[in-house]
Parts: structure tokens; sequence; C-alpha cells
């Protein structure tokens, strides 16, 4: 029998955790955010790593080469935004496919490149090598803001928030999945993910945000792992999640509810955050509140519909990898 990837990373970030020596070193936050922190030469530099492979994190029947070079950034530089750091580097692994012609090649590295260049950040170097299939690894670089935010700062009270639409991504999937016509938004979604930039630089910025992380492995899976950092329960309220038409319409098509959909689709690359009360004005107009912060809980992860009465607990799904 395999193991779950959740068992997995809470055994690395238990194994990994830094001791006495390392902080004295510089490592200032290790594994279980969605970057590590470490001071170097007296500035402090935000580190992650994501990595995409072909049959796992992308089908090339419907990816353009040159969509996993841009998709594959994104989720890497993702992870800073939802720290409040700003990238200004990446390292790139390409595992290579014996025989994969040039333009494609090509093709990939253009997404690459092109990525890069919206986030305003340089590729500086990386590794080549040939794979069974398709596969990148981006390591962003970046440099922290005056706050780091981590997963383990809500408090009980606390707002939830999240930075755009959740869904997209799930609907165009199970759309090329099923030989449909995508609509160019949701396609662009889920083939070139735009990351929270503007989002992850704002909110770094408030004092009363408590929490951050990314959407990657949809809404409720790291609602749940935001909720096991801080050591808290959540009560969420399905129907505030914001889903765009053409997500809602794309659902409605296949035989599915938009909104247990949007709750469960990962690849969202947007925001989620806590905000202790009272919130101002400006982040709740622009952003969508979707619950808030329950009691405090010793394992911390249990979420509750809200909407139910009396409120019931919610199964939580999304994107697992399982070894």
């Amino acid at each position: 029998m395999g193991m779950r990837e959740q068992s997995l990373l809470e055994e690395i970030a238990r194994r990994f955790r830094p001791g006495v020596a390392d902080r004295r070193r510089g490592v200032r936050v290790g594994a279980g955010d969605d970057a590590a922190l470490v001071r170097m030469g007296g500035t402090d530099v935000a580190l992650t790593v994501d990595a995409v492979v072909e049959g796992v994190d992308f089908d090339l029947r419907y990816f353009g080469w040159s969509d996993v070079g841009y998709k594959a950034l994104s989720a890497a530089v993702s992870d800073l935004y939802a720290c409040g750091a700003t990238p200004v580097a990446f390292l790139v692994t390409a595992g290579i496919p014996a025989g994969a012609k040039p333009t494609k090649i090509r093709s990939l590295l253009g997404g690459l490149q092109a990525a890069a260049a919206e986030h305003r950040a340089t590729i500086v170097g990386g590794d080549l090598t040939r794979a069974p299939k398709l596969m990148l690894d981006v390591c962003a670089i970046g440099q922290a803001g005056k706050r780091f935010l981590r997963r383990s700062g809500a408090r009980r009270g606390d707002m939830i928030f999240v930075s755009g639409p959740v869904g997209s991504s799930r609907a165009a999937l199970l759309m090329f999945r099923r030989g449909l016509r995508v609509p160019r938004a949701l396609r662009a979604a889920h083939l070139r993910p735009a990351a929270a930039r503007r989002a992850g630089r704002d909110l770094s910025k408030e004092p009363r945000v408590t929490a951050m992380m990314d959407v990657s492995d949809g809404l409720l899976m790291d609602l749940s792992r935001l909720c096991r950092a801080s050591r808290v329960g959540a009560g969420l309220v399905p129907s505030h999640l914001p889903v765009t038409s053409e997500a809602r319409a794309a659902f409605r098509r296949l035989g599915k509810d938009p909104v247990q959909e949007a709750a469960i689709g990962g690849e969202d690359y947007v925001l989620l955050f806590t905000v202790r009360p009272p919130v101002p004005r400006h982040i709740r107009r622009r952003y969508a509140c979707i619950g808030r912060i329950l009691n405090p809980s010793p394992v911390g992860g249990p979420i509750y519909n809200m909407e139910r009465r009396p409120p019931r607990r919610m199964v939580v799904k999304g994107f697992l990898h399982r070894f």
C-alpha cells in the first residue's frame, strides 16, 4: 500500500524542521508553508519549487508545449505571492522525452520565458535531462517583503477570503475530458493561469491579514491545510464562493453542481487568506468573503457548511498524489 500525499508532507515537515543550528545559519522558515525563508547577507530570500509531470499534472492532448512552460512557472511563482514575496529569478529543470521535436522544445522555452517576463523576473539557469515523459521543475527565488505571511496565523473570529474566482480550471479540465469545446476564458484559466501578483503584493502590506496560501489543490483541501497549520476549524458559506458565469454554465452543462465543483477544483492559483476583524472596507470591496475561522482545534482541519442548520461537517476533497 502506498503513502498519501498529506501524510508524506507532514512527515517531511517534521523530519526537516529547522533546528537551532539551522536558524543560526539563517533558516527562518522551513518546510510546511508555501515557501521557505532564508536570510542571506542581510536579505530575506523566499524559496519554493514546483514540478509538473506529463500524465499527472497536464495532458498533451490539449496542452501545447508552450502552455506547459507557462503553467509550470506560474504555479511556482504563485507560492511566492502567497507569502508576500517578489520574484527575482527562476531555476528550471526540464526532463525531455527522447525524439522530441526541436520546435516543441523551443515552444516550451517560449512559454517559460513569457511567464517569467510577465512576473518581471528572469530564468538564470537549471538542468536538462532525458525523461520518459515531459516534466518541468521550477525553483522560484524571491525577495521577502516586510511581512512573510504563513499558513499558521489564523485565529478564531478571523474572516476567510479568496482573491479571485475558483472552479474555472476544473470546469475546463472536465470539458476537455468530455471532448467539448472549451470557452476561451476557461481555457486560459486551465492552460495559462494567472498568478495573483497584485493581490500578493497588496495583502502582504495589510497588518490585519493573519494567514495566507495559494489555492492549488482545491479550495477545501487547501483551507483544511491552513486550518491544520493554524490549529483551528473553519465555517464555510459555499454560496459565497466566487464562480464565474462561464464556469457555472460549464458545470451545469456537465450535469454538476457549480458550487460543489468549484470547492474541490484545483489549480486556481488565487490566494486564500484570513483577516482579523474589523475587516478594512477596501478588502471587503475587492475580495470575496467566504467564511469565518472557528474554535481552536488540537489538530485543526474541521470545516463546516454554515448554510446547513445545524452546521454540517464537510468532506474535504481535492487533488492529492498517491504514492
